[in-house]
């Protein structure tokens, strides 16, 4: 398969270093809310897919449901919760026998922590799991996927409903949809980070931080994955 890249960027990478990776799914939104479930469903579809298991593409509806029913707080805030959707993603690749990945919050939500270093944590991810990583934008208001990477450089999965685009078939097939400076999937880090906004850390039990990370994990990696149900 042909490696997304954009002119003037260098080949993209997967956890092997290989200079080509498969291409990465795209799902639109069925809905402007359902930003969270739609990471979700590409996710599951590449790791799915990654481990030759089958893949029976859940509605996004129902995942927002199940989203929205793990949630413990700051419900009001968010539409799919870090929490919400941690949970969510771990029990859905429990249950379709993807037992060696998990999902993980970052930063962890602990006060008087020191600053995340977000582009680090990234890359580290990428390039050890093979699994994409969840970031939660602008404010808190948006879920995007960053699937691999090359110095300087990151792919993004940034979905929009099907209707926000006037050419939604050439957004299809290249990826990454309105995503901003580049219709190819491909953004520099510092573009990417750009929309990262300062963390403050939860306290008294509340979320209060706007910019956060799911990120993958692996018995090689961050430790063993949760069983089913774990939050």
């Amino acid at each position: 398969w042909a490696v997304i890249s954009a002119a003037g960027a260098p080949p993209l990478h997967n956890s092997t270093g290989s200079s080509t990776m498969p291409e990465f799914p795209f799902h639109f939104q069925d809905s402007k809310d359902f930003c969270g479930p739609t990471c979700l469903v590409m996710m599951l579809q590449s790791q799915m897919e990654s481990r030759n298991l089958p893949f029976d593409f859940p509605r996004q509806s129902t995942l927002l449901n199940l989203i929205k029913a793990k949630c413990q707080t700051g419900c009001s805030y968010f539409i799919s919760s870090p929490e919400g959707l941690e949970a969510v993603a771990n029990d859905q690749l429990q249950l379709r026998g993807a037992t060696d990945l998990s999902y993980s919050i970052y930063p962890p939500q602990i006060a008087g922590g020191g600053a995340p270093d977000f582009a680090a944590e990234i890359r580290a991810c990428l390039d050890q799991t093979g699994a994409p990583v969840f970031a939660l934008i602008e404010s808190g208001g948006h879920w995007v996927l960053l699937y691999g990477r090359a110095e300087g450089f990151f792919n993004v999965r940034w979905p929009t409903p099907f209707s926000d685009s006037d050419d939604a078939s050439r957004m299809h097939d290249s990826g990454c949809t309105l995503c901003p400076e580049t219709s190819d999937g491909v953004m520099s880090e510092s573009a990417f980070l750009s929309y990262l906004l300062p963390v403050l850390n939860a306290t008294a039990g509340k979320w209060t931080s706007q910019t956060v990370l799911l990120t993958p994990r692996t018995p090689a990696f961050g430790g063993a994955p949760p069983g089913p149900g774990a939050v």
